[in-house]
């Protein structure tokens, strides 16, 4: 079965700016520590349409770039 997750480099880019996962915190109503650990833990929660365009807003992203893509169970991203 194939799971939706952020791409790597959105993964990255967010971890480097608390900014960035301050203000989805803001906009989604939850707290720092919460967004956070979706974004270490991958949860499909970030890739639902309210989160994506929170998180492209947060890192200055056109609205129409793709940021996450499909993934097998097995684990870890492709080099």
């Amino acid at each position: 079965m194939q799971k939706e997750r952020l791409k790597k480099e959105v993964v990255l880019a967010l971890l480097e700016s608390q900014e960035a996962i301050g203000y989805i915190a803001d906009n989604m109503g939850v707290q720092f520590q919460t967004v956070l650990k979706q974004i270490i833990s991958e949860s499909p929660t970030l890739c639902k349409t309210p989160y994506v365009i929170a998180i492209k807003n947060a890192l200055g992203l056109p609205l129409n770039n793709t940021i996450t893509e499909l993934y097998n169970n097995d684990g870890g991203y492709k080099e």
